[in-house]
């Protein structure tokens, strides 16, 4: 085992390719092909995983803005290509174990890749209860191979379990295909490959060569992205410190795509090698991510943020012989992977013996409709997801933080002069409840920033969350905004920002942004913090003109909130797992949950007020979860310190800050 990566040689096996033209079927893959004449013979299989590829940016799956994946768009016309499937996480840590495994994180334990500890940054271990994949392609006897770009899987964290040659490192596309295929020469030809590519050229900061990360993009679009401050100017992004400009967002998105025509062109090479070594027409190929990305559309740019469906829904593409052609709607979740494709290599599923069976189905022949379940664990939050067809259950459990006295004094934390940023609802009585406070990193000198939906007075003024906003000739509108006067552009019920000075009590407006009519509305101020009163249970404070209340269910986003004794681990997830919501006030969590409906809100944002089915879905879900608790295969002692070397290269990845 190594994780070296080294020249390959690519000459072909002469041996190899003769000893294959008996071990394989000559047939390729095709719709005439009935399943009865599956061979018995174990079918060598590629998985490939395009780690952080969203479905919906891939030609497969209707996206023709770029050409990003036309050998992609040729392996899915042979393939079952499903159109709907879901990840079990939203980010690499958990999610792969997840389908190597066929088992969720809460039970397999993997949830945390670099988090601090009394004993230096740890990570989360897959159990050696855990079977993979790899173990079983192995136990049959495969030879097995394992050919990775992430550090998140490095050498040592458990993903290698079953892998006779298992490599990770910092190899592009290019060169990991390389190896694998110079692997694939060395090996006895009478024995059926598993091979695995783990391919990161798509994931943030997408460093591809300059020819492809300006195939679609103009080079001074996406410069801000190449810079070695990549890392500060995405956190500055996701923390709402910084907003990138509509140009700056279509270089992203630009630069992204190219970074997948990338891949595409590197596994179409690679394709072409095995077609040439006689592997092709009769191997399983599955394609698949581990997770997708987001564009700002919940105000956040990269992923591992949550479990909205841009972040969990991924492409999976499988082709094998016997397997007929087609389009499969019916969701699926890529804990299925695990007996698909044994099934897909004609090989029957054994119980396993001491591990935990696959949670997942075999989906290869047709579709297993079951719920789907997905979950997300950071330091201030534990997060669920549960899919039922369209109808989508989202559960958060956050701290309640008035249940224990501040790690600080409220006085050491509120400052006269610092910079906040308060989320609030506009009672009826006019009193602004916040529903959110965080510090801001901007200098005090900045203008109060107001947001929310404007109810027009004039032609010259309006009302937004009960304060007078003043507009002359001279304010400048921008975002969304239509050409013309503010009057003209400024419709009753438009959600704007404004950007300007309390003068006589009236806002004057220097700047508006007009948000896209679909917007989801969150009222907002920004600003100099004049004066503050209360204790963390209740109080007030006063931002420019503007008296902001908070109580017992606002959320503080404060450092000092992720402190050793409010830090969410997953010690903390199992009774939760376990027992549901029920134990949510005893551990000192409150649990939100909301309800949507993808057919008619496909980018969650308006949630449904539909108590009964809220009921049910969550019943469902915590039976589902004590089930799976069942079957849990992790210890505490699953974790371990990571070395130095780890930590450098999860830093170059954007993680262990």
């Amino acid at each position: 085992m190594t994780n070296s990566i080294s020249t390959p040689d690519l000459r072909p096996c002469a041996a190899f390719v003769a000893a294959l033209a008996i071990l394989l079927p000559a047939c390729s893959p095709s719709a005439e092909t009935p399943a009865s004449s599956v061979t018995a013979r174990p079918r060598h299989v590629l998985l490939v995983c395009i780690d952080a590829v969203r479905a919906d940016r891939l030609g497969p799956y209707g996206y023709t803005k770029h050409a990003t994946t036309p050998r992609l768009d040729a392996l899915a016309r042979e393939s079952v290509v499903y159109e709907d499937a879901t990840a079990s996480a939203s980010w690499t840590k958990p999610s792969v174990p997840s389908f190597l495994t066929g088992l969720h994180p809460a039970q397999h334990g993997v949830y945390e890749g670099s988090s601090r500890g009394s004993d230096g940054t740890l990570t989360d271990l897959l159990p050696r209860r855990a079977r993979t994949l790899a173990e079983e392609f192995e136990a049959r006897g495969y030879r097995t191979g394992g050919f990775v770009h992430n550090a998140q899987l490095h050498v040592g964290s458990g993903i290698e379990q079953g892998f006779d040659r298992y490599e990770e490192g910092n190899a592009d596309a290019e060169r990991l295909c390389a190896r694998a295929l110079e692997w694939i020469d060395e090996q006895d030809p009478g024995r059926p490959l598993f091979v695995y590519l783990h391919l990161l050229d798509a994931h943030f900061p997408y460093a591809v060569p300059e020819a492809y990360a300006k195939r679609f993009a103009e080079g001074a679009d996406i410069e801000v992205f190449q810079s070695p401050d990549w890392r500060n100017l995405r956190d500055a992004v996701n923390h709402g410190q910084r907003a990138l400009t509509p140009k700056e967002l279509a270089g992203l998105e630009a630069l992204y795509d190219g970074s997948i025509r990338y891949v595409d062109d590197q596994l179409a090479g690679f394709l072409g090698a095995l077609e040439q070594r006689g592997l092709d027409s009769g191997m399983v190929v599955s394609v698949i991510a581990d997770h997708g990305e987001e564009f700002l559309e919940h105000g956040k740019i990269g992923h591992g943020h949550g479990l909205h469906e841009n972040l969990l829904r991924v492409p999976w593409i499988l082709r094998a012989p016997g397997i007929a052609a087609r389009r499969e709607q019916a969701p699926v979740g890529l804990v299925d992977l695990f007996p698909t494709l044994v099934s897909a290599a004609g090989l029957e599923l054994a119980p396993a013996k001491g591990a935990p069976n696959p949670e997942g189905l075999d989906v290869s022949r047709g579709p297993a409709p079951h719920g789907l379940f997905a979950e997300h664990l950071e330091p201030s939050q534990y997060e669920q997801a549960w899919r039922e067809g369209k109808k989508k259950l989202v559960r958060r459990f956050v701290p309640l933080v008035a249940d224990k006295p501040l790690v600080q004094p409220l006085e050491s934390v509120l400052k006269n002069g610092a910079r906040w940023e308060a989320e609030f609802d506009l009672a009826a009585d006019g009193t602004l409840r916040a529903t959110k406070l965080k510090p801001r990193e901007e200098p005090p000198s900045d203008p109060l920033e107001l947001q929310g939906r404007l109810e027009r007075i004039d032609e010259s003024s309006f009302r937004l969350s009960g304060r007078v906003v003043r507009t002359t000739p001279a304010t400048e509108l921008y975002g969304e905004a239509k050409a013309g006067t503010p009057a003209a552009s400024l419709a009753d019920g438009a959600f704007v920002k404004v950007v300007g000075v309390f003068v006589e009590h009236e806002l004057h407006a220097r700047k508006i942004k007009l948000y896209p009519t679909d917007r989801k509305p969150q009222a907002q101020v920004r600003g100099v913090v004049e004066s503050f009163e209360g204790t963390r249970a209740a109080g007030r404070l006063r931002i420019g003109e503007l008296d902001v209340a908070w109580d017992v269910a606002t959320r503080w986003e404060l450092d000092e909130d992720l402190s050793d004794d409010r830090r969410l681990e997953r010690a903390d997830v199992v009774p939760l797992l376990e027992s549901g919501a029920g134990r949510a006030g005893a551990l000192g969590l409150r649990a939100e949950v909301q309800l949507f409906d993808l057919a008619t809100d496909p980018r969650e944002e308006h949630p449904v007020d539909a108590p009964a089915e809220i009921a049910r879905m969550t019943a469902e879900l915590e039976r589902y979860t004590a089930e799976l608790m069942k079957r849990r295969c992790y210890r505490d002692d699953d974790r371990a310190r990571l070395s130095t070397e780890t930590i450098e290269k999860l830093r170059g990845i954007g993680y262990a800050r």
